[in-house]
């Protein structure tokens, strides 16, 4: 019997959904152990997304998988669309009231929501179903690790569940004791959940134990479903490419007195808004730039990264009070008497302190560059030679003097902090790199791009590379240039051949590992 999984990604500005199908085999079993089964049984159907969620409008795209074009893209919505839960709400009407999506009429034909959750804490190591209020309850109360991005999830998930309940006696009396009947599952995947076989050493902080075992406090790692599918697509395409360099990539090679081809030893680098770098030996984490929150590490577009942590307390007086945002929102919800509750919609509001809010909204290359977009400041620290001519005419009034010469230097002071961004992302993503070839002991099977940023970017996978040359890491000019995903495939190579290293990058997909994963758990509840 056909399933439908909704894969949704939710986070502070935006929620994607992913439309899967996939038929479960007799042998579920079989399926379960197969991951080639599973790739090849696993139909996308549909994408849908609304984004800009903070600055009004906000925008749908939404495309078929079987059209080349998007139905829609960019199609402002009304104002009370501003929250996850509604934006939720409005793609799931979208879906249903499509005819060219005949596989979803009603809400009663979704199988599984299956909800990216930033974090699991050190509890949620695997999907976990999350149709009882005990488990939610508890997600709520991790989410004070993860104000910022556990709070959109656990909306829709509420609104899931609720939409579960409504629906469930038109579900029953239409399959009765039908096989695989019920309600709408809820099931989490944690971008935590890869990152949990860390050693001791990567994840304890040095801090009193007993209060860091009871306050969870501890490196956690994310983009761990990213990392799931690099790790997965990557080590199979390096099966299916050999190297002429070596007689055996290192992850083919035995390891720790074991005999057997082991998983790839990767150092993968997840560049988009959020930016991470992770160490993968035999397939497994053991090393992540990211830590009890996800803005440690890196920079990103509005993240500090690493930063001495009595900066914040320099920065500002008022590090922990609530945000101005949320004690607005606080003060609402009490004078209009809110409360909390994962069991139903009246679920409070995930408020954050004033530092969280300066280090993950007002800082990160947005704060040095003055924009979040990551080609804007490659535009403008590297300028085409052609852009500096005048094309002025003769004719043409001309602007007085002073007038041009403050525009220069404004240009020119944007240029220099634009390259200061870009520069800065570049020497921290060096750091990581350098530092997890040692911990790989130089046996880097490749060195993986990923991400928006990790896809789109030439300029920075070159500078990157060029500042590992003395690792054994090249490029080919042309490749890395002129990037191209051709066939299907989600991995290409822009080393250079016959390279002491490989370097690769890969189109990382977030949502169809969650579908992965999903089926996995499927195979064994549905039998």
């Amino acid at each position: 019997m056909a399933q439908i999984i909704l894969a949704i990604n939710a986070g502070s500005s935006s929620v994607k959904v992913s439309v899967f199908a996939y038929t479960l085999p007799t042998n579920t079993t079989s399926s379960n152990n197969n991951p080639d089964q599973i790739n090849t049984s696993l139909t996308e159907l549909a994408q849908i997304q609304i984004s800009n969620l903070t600055a009004s409008p906000a925008l749908l795209t939404y495309s078929l998988k079987h059209n080349n074009k998007p139905t829609l893209k960019n199609s402002p919505l009304p104002t009370s669309i501003s929250t996850p839960r509604t934006a939720f709400q409005k793609i799931l009407t979208t879906l249903l009231e499509d005819t060219e999506l005949p596989e979803l009429n009603s809400p009663a034909d979704i199988a599984v929501a299956v909800h990216r959750i930033v974090h699991g804490g050190g509890e949620f190591n695997s999907p976990t179903f999350l149709d009882d209020d005990e488990t939610v309850r508890h997600l709520e109360r991790l989410s004070d690790l993860a104000p910022l991005h556990n709070g959109g999830a656990l909306e829709i998930v509420a609104a899931v569940r609720e939409m579960g309940r409504q629906g469930e006696d038109e579900r029953d009396g239409e399959k009765g004791g039908e096989k695989g009947g019920g309600k709408v599952r809820n099931l989490g995947m944690f971008d935590t959940m890869f990152h949990s076989s860390l050693p001791a050493e990567e994840k304890t902080y040095m801090i009193p134990p007993a209060k860091a075992r009871s306050e969870g406090l501890r490196r956690y790692g994310f983009h761990g479903l990213s990392y799931a599918f690099i790790t997965r697509n990557v080590g199979t395409w390096l099966s299916n490419h050999a190297s002429a360099a070596a007689a055996a990539p290192a992850s083919q090679r035995p390891q720790s007195g074991k005999d057997g081809p082991k998983g790839p030893n990767l150092i993968a680098l997840h560049l988009g808004s959020g930016c991470s770098a992770t160490c993968i030996r035999a397939g497994r984490s053991i090393a992540t730039s990211m830590g009890l929150t996800p803005v440690s590490g890196l920079p990103g577009a509005t993240r500090s990264g690493d930063v001495d942590p009595s900066l914040i307390f320099h920065y500002t007086h008022s590090a922990g009070r609530l945000s101005t945002a949320s004690a607005a929102d606080a003060e609402a919800q009490a004078s209009s008497g809110e409360g909390g509750g994962g069991s139903g919609g009246g679920r409070a509001k995930m408020h954050i302190t004033r530092a969280e809010a300066i280090l993950n909204q007002e800082a990160g290359w947005k704060s040095v560059a003055g924009t979040t977009d990551f080609g804007e400041i490659c535009a403008k620290a590297f300028p085409a030679s052609s852009s500096s001519s005048s094309s002025d005419d003769d004719d043409e009034e001309k602007k007085d003097e002073n007038e041009e010469e403050e525009e220069e230097e404004e240009e020119e002071e944007e240029r220099r902090q634009a390259h200061l961004a870009f520069t800065i992302l570049v020497t921290r993503i060096v750091d990581f790199v350098a530092a997890y070839y040692v911990r790989l002991g130089g046996e880097v099977d490749a060195l993986v791009f990923a991400g928006g940023i990790g896809e789109k970017s030439a300029q920075l996978r070159r500078a990157v590379v060029e500042r590992l040359g003395c690792l054994g890491f090249e490029l080919d000019g042309s490749a890395n240039a002129d990037l191209a995903f051709k066939g299907g495939e989600d991995v290409v190579e822009i080393g250079r051949k016959g390279g002491k290293h490989r370097v690769v990058v890969c189109q990382t997909d977030e949502q169809r590992e969650m579908a992965r994963e999903c089926v996995g758990v499927m195979s064994g509840e549905f039998d």
